[in-house]
Order: C-alpha cells, then structure tokens, then sequence
C-alpha cells in the first residue's frame, strides 16, 4: 500500500503547497494523508463513506476530514475555492471519481488509483477537461524507487500506522488472522510465516 501510494504521489510530481483531495481512507488514503503530510502539502482534505476512516485521516495528516455523500460537492469549493490542485482516488468508486474531477481547479490533476476491478463508467465532458487543463493519470503497480520511498515514509512518520495492523498470527491461521482483523476494525491482517 505505501508503494503504490508514493507511486501516485511520484506520478503527480512536487507536491509542497498544494492543495489535495483524499478519495477513500483505506490504507492507500491514510498512507497517502501521512505522505502528504511530508512532503509539505499545504491543505489535504479525506473524504470516505466510513466515519471512523474519515475521523482517523486526522491522525494520519490530514488538514480536514469529511464524509462523502449529499451535500459533499457544496462543501469541497468551501474548502478549496479555487479547486484542488490534486485528487487521489483510491477508493475504486466511480461517484468518488466523478467528484473528484469536478472538484479540481485549473490545470489540477485527478489520479486513479483504487479501480482494479471493473467500475461503472463515469461521463466526461472533452471542453470542460479542455477548458480547465486538466490531467486524468492511472496508476497501477509501482516501481522500486516507490517501495523504497514508502518503506522510507514509514520509517520515519508519525502516524500511527501499528494502529492499522492487527496482530501477529502463524501461516497456518491467516483465516484467523482476517476474520480477528475485520472484527476489531483493523486494514491489514499480519501474517508470520511460522507455524504453530
């Protein structure tokens, strides 16, 4: 996840003072928030349809933290009236993608990340993109100077990222291991290649 996430991060290029759009708090939104963080983003608003993940963006680095649903399209030009600089969209939904590319200003970016699986399509509008210079990116997968920077990042941020780790379990309990994982709230599950 810290990979790809720095993968998206590369691919948008110098991110001091700019203002970005968060789409999914999953691990690759929190990584992300603690990412940006870093490297001196000036306003980094999460958005996620889970208010815990959302409420946990603020631990993670985000400036503000919001919940997606109705009302989320008049509150984001609120927060960036100019629009944001750069959408991430890692939670794989088109309607999170479609705000985010409406959400963004003049020459802004929006980069997807989180459909790695068929999504319904999502309009586009050619003048709209024309007029505004926007930039659409994919990424998927991540180069080793990715990993590099993402095992960096987590040596050296302060988020909490053990908090989103549930604890150690064998090979021969990953079963275990998801089920604990998905009951007390945590994103990943940690496998040890020990037996037991």
């Amino acid at each position: 996840a810290a990979a790809t996430t720095m993968a998206a991060l590369r691919v948008a290029g110098d991110l001091r003072g700019t203002s970005v759009l968060i789409l999914g708090c999953g691990m690759l939104g929190l990584t992300a928030a603690a990412a940006l963080h870093d490297l001196g983003a000036a306003l980094i608003v999460a958005v996620d349809v889970d208010p815990d993940r959302a409420r946990r963006a603020r631990h993670f680095g985000a400036t503000i933290a919001c919940m997606a649903g109705p009302g989320l399209g008049d509150q984001l030009p609120l927060l960036a009236p100019h629009g944001f600089d750069v959408a991430l969209e890692l939670s794989g939904s088109t309607a999170a993608a479609a705000v985010g590319l409406e959400s963004l200003g003049i020459g802004g970016q929006l980069i997807l990340v989180g459909a790695v699986k068929p999504v319904a399509p999502m309009a586009i509008d050619p003048e709209d993109i024309v007029r505004r210079r926007l930039v659409i990116q994919g990424v998927h997968n991540y180069l080793p100077v990715d990993l590099r920077e993402g095992l960096g990042l987590l040596g050296r941020s302060a988020a909490p990222f053990e908090s989103l780790i549930g604890p150690p379990h064998s090979i021969d309990r990953v079963l275990d291991a998801v089920a604990h994982a998905a009951e007390h709230g945590f994103l990943r599950a940690l496998i040890t290649p020990d037996r037991r």
